[in-house]
C-alpha cells in the first residue's frame, strides 16, 4: 500500500455532512491533480490520510448533529489535518463555530479554489514534519548549531497592513484592530502598499477595496507571484453582494486571497481571522528559519547544504517516515561537468550551488559528495513535482555562463546530468542513493560540441 500511495502528492479523505451533499467535482479535480482521494465509508478499511476534507458549504446553521459528525470523523482520522469547505455566505456565528474545528476554505461552486489552500496546508504540514525529523537528527548526532526552536515565534504585537481607498469602512477596520493592540499601518493606494511590503514585514494584509475591486484584485495576484509575499495572509472585506456584479468573493479568492468577508462582518469575524492567520504566518516563518539554521556551517551559512554525514543520517530518518506514512520521498542526483568532460572549477560549483538553493524548498536538503556530484532529498514530494524541480535546476544551470578565474578562463559553462528516484518500501538510504547514482550513470550524455548562447553572470 505504501508504494502505491506514495506516488501521489497526498492522501485526502473527502466527506460531506450528508451523503446528498457530496460533490463529485471535488473528487475529480483532486484526482486530476495527482491526489489520492478516499472516502470514510463505514466498514471500510482504516487508511492514514494527510488531510480530512469535509464539505460544509450547504449548511446555514451549525447544529449539534453537525458537531457530532465532524467529531466522529476527527476521531477516525486523528493524525490528519482537518479542512472544512464553506460557501461565501458562511459568515458570523456559523463561521466562528466551524473555525473552532479546523481550517476553513471558501469554495462554493468553484472547486478550483480549493487547490491553492490544500497546497498551502500541505506545505505547512511538511514543514512541521521536517522540523521534527531535523530535531531528531540533530539530537542523534549531538549537534545543535545555531538553530532556535521551530516554535520560537515573534512576541511583538501583531503587525497588520490595511490597504484600500480612504473610507468609513477602512477606518472601522483600523479602529477595531488598534483596540486589540495590533500594530496597524495604513496604505491608501496600491503603490503605497507595495512600497510598505518591500520595506517592512507584516503578519497579515487586510484589503478593503471599496469601489476599486479590479485594482485590488490585481494587487493580490501580483503579491502571490512575489516570493516575499506569496505566503502573506490576505483577508478581503467586500461591500459588494457576494453573488452580485463587480468583483464577487470568488474573484478575490481566485487571485489568491485567503478569505473574503462582507463588510458587515468586521466586528464579528475580523479579529479571529487576523489572529489565526497571523499566528500561522509567524509559525511558518519560524519553521523555515529553523530548517535553514539546522544545517548551518561556517562555509555555507545561508544555504540548505549540509555535510554528507548529516545528509545520510537524515535520509535514513526520512525513509522511515515515508515507510510509515503515505508521503512520498524523492532523491535526485546531479553531476556538474565542464567542456572537455572536465570537473568544473570549485568557484563554478559553488556558484551553481547558490542557484540550486534558489529553486529548492525549505524542507529539501542538499549535500555535495564529491567536487561535482550533488544529492538532493525532497520529503513529502511526489515524483512528478520532484522531476519538475530537477528539470528547473538543469535548465537554469545550463542557461548560465559562470564567472571563473581557473586555468586562465574568464567564464565557464556547465553541463548537467541528472536523475530522480522515488523511495521504495523498506529500502535502506544507502540503497536509495546507489539507485539514484546508477540511474544518473545511465542518463549521462555527451557534451555538445557546438556552444549555445548563455546568460553571463558577473559576481
Amino acid at each position: 500500500m505504501g508504494t502505491v500511495q506514495s506516488a501521489f502528492r497526498a492522501t485526502i479523505v473527502y466527506e460531506a455532512l450528508s451523503e446528498a451533499d457530496r460533490d463529485p467535482a471535488y473528487v475529480n479535480l483532486l484526482s486530476e491533480n495527482q491526489y489520492l482521494v478516499l472516502s470514510a465509508k463505514s466498514g471500510s478499511e482504516k487508511t492514514e490520510a494527510d488531510i480530512l476534507l469535509i464539505d460544509c458549504q450547504h449548511i446555514d446553521r451549525f447544529r449539534d448533529i453537525d458537531a457530532i459528525a465532524i467529531r466522529d470523523l476527527k476521531q477516525q482520522y486523528t493524525n490528519s489535518a482537518l479542512m472544512l469547505i464553506t460557501s461565501p455566505e458562511c459568515t458570523g456565528d456559523l463561521r466562528l463555530q466551524l473555525k473552532k474545528h479546523g481550517t476553513l476554505c471558501t469554495s462554493g461552486d468553484r472547486p478550483e479554489l480549493l487547490l491553492p489552500r490544500i497546497n498551502r496546508l500541505l506545505e505547512n504540514l511538511s514543514l512541521a514534519d521536517e522540523c521534527g525529523n531535523r530535531l531528531k537528527t540533530m539530537a542523534s548526532l549531538n549537534r545543535h548549531g545555531k538553530a532556535r526552536s521551530p516554535l520560537h515565534t515573534d512576541t511583538k504585537p501583531v503587525r497588520v497592513l490595511v490597504t484600500g481607498p480612504a473610507s468609513v469602512v477602512l477606518m472601522r477596520v483600523m479602529s477595531s484592530l488598534e483596540q486589540e493592540n495590533f500594530e496597524v499601518t495604513a496604505a491608501i493606494s496600491v503603490p503605497q502598499t507595495t512600497r510598505y511590503l518591500e520595506t517592512h514585514s507584516f503578519d497579515a494584509l487586510v484589503v478593503v477595496p471599496g469601489g476599486k475591486g479590479k485594482i485590488y484584485a490585481s494587487l493580490i495576484r501580483l503579491l502571490r507571484r512575489n516570493d516575499r509575499t506569496d505566503s502573506l495572509p490576505i483577508i478581503v472585506f467586500s461591500g459588494i453582494n457576494l453573488h452580485g456584479s463587480g468583483q464577487p468573493a470568488y474573484h478575490y479568492l481566485k487571485q489568491g486571497a485567503d478569505t473574503v468577508l462582507p463588510e458587515n462582518d468586521i466586528e464579528t469575524s475580523m479579529l479571529p481571522e487576523v489572529r489565526s492567520f497571523a499566528r500561522r504566518n509567524r509559525l511558518t516563518k519560524s519553521m523555515r528559519q529553523f530548517l535553514r539554521q539546522s544545517v548551518h556551517n561556517e562555509t555555507r551559512p545561508s544555504q540548505l547544504i549540509c555535510e554528507t554525514e548529516f545528509f545520510e543520517h537524515h535520509l535514513g530518518r526520512q525513509c522511515a517516515t515515508s515507510r510509515d506514512t503515505t508521503r512520498s520521498l524523492c532523491l535526485s542526483a546531479f553531476r556538474l561537468r565542464a567542456q572537455g568532460e572536465q570537473v568544473p572549477a570549485r568557484q563554478t560549483c559553488k556558484q551553481a550551488l547558490s542557484y540550486i538553493d534558489m529553486v529548492i524548498k525549505d524542507t529539501d536538503l542538499v549535500t555535495v559528495i564529491s567536487d561535482n556530484l550533488v544529492l538532493l532529498s525532497q520529503p513529502a514530494t511526489s515524483i512528478v513535482d520532484a522531476e519538475e524541480t530537477r528539470l528547473k535546476i538543469v535548465s537554469l544551470l545550463q542557461e548560465i555562463r559562470f564567472q571563473s578565474n581557473f586555468a586562465g578562463k574568464a567564464y565557464e559553462d556547465l553541463f548537467v546530468d541528472a536523475s530522480t528516484v522515488r523511495y521504495r518500501l523498506d529500502e535502506a538510504p544507502e540503497e536509495m542513493i546507489a539507485r539514484a547514482l546508477n540511474t544518473l550513470e545511465k542518463s549521462s550524455r555527451p557534451i555538445p560540441q557546438k556552444p549555445t548562447p548563455r546568460l553571463t553572470v558577473v559576481h
